[in-house]
């Protein structure tokens, strides 16, 4: 309760994961009603942003697992998402709302992925149950519904996407520094650890 990062990391948590079910709800439904794509194709055409999003996740563990530091993994790819996602709505030919569109949702699993595995990496065992049911049950849930609901909401009040999905994306990137305590926290974390395992002279 007293672990001020980790409230930090649920508030990232409840971003993070409105971003990710803000995206899979209403992208469909953006290439449709304001881009103006038949539904097959607008099916067609997210077929390589959700690859994009596999490999996102995959590398995101990859390079924690090599270079040890899934904070700034994190970190990174959330400042990255406000600008992907802003960058895609002002976009205009398709072959940059696909690349775009693969960024965001690379970006956006790779953070939570990075994210999840470094609440492993620097929480105690015994309240890891209670740790991620707090972070993915009850703030991830209720991103999961409220970022739905801004981009409703937002077009139907302005018949754009633009406001709703800027307003996820850049609140991602600015909620990002919260997790800038974890970074010393995962290296005190791995330093303990290191010396630990390290044979007694």
């Amino acid at each position: 309760m007293k672990n001020w990062a980790f409230w930090g990391t649920c508030v990232v948590g409840f971003f993070v994961l409105g971003a990710f079910f803000a995206n899979l709800s209403w992208l469909p439904g953006y290439l449709v009603k304001e881009r103006g794509y038949t539904v097959m194709r607008s099916g067609l055409y997210l077929v390589i942003p959700y690859l994009a999003a596999s490999v996102g996740g995959l590398l995101a563990g990859y390079l924690g697992d090599r270079v040890g530091n899934r904070s700034l993994i994190a970190f990174c790819a959330g400042i990255f998402m406000g600008p992907a996602m802003v960058g895609l709505m002002l976009s205009r030919e398709l072959t940059d709302v696909i690349l775009l569109m693969s960024v965001t949702l690379f970006l956006n699993a790779a953070m939570a992925n990075a994210v999840v595995i470094l609440l492993f990496d620097t929480l105690p065992a015994e309240v890891l149950g209670i740790a991620m049911g707090l972070y993915i049950g009850l703030f991830g849930g209720m991103g999961g519904v409220v970022g739905p609901l801004i981009l409703g909401y937002s077009y139907d009040h302005t018949g754009s996407f633009f406001w709703g999905f800027a307003s996820v994306g850049l609140g991602t990137s600015v909620v990002s520094f919260l997790l800038l305590p974890l970074f010393f926290q995962e290296r005190r974390t791995r330093r303990e650890k290191a010396s630990r395992a390290a044979p007694a002279l």
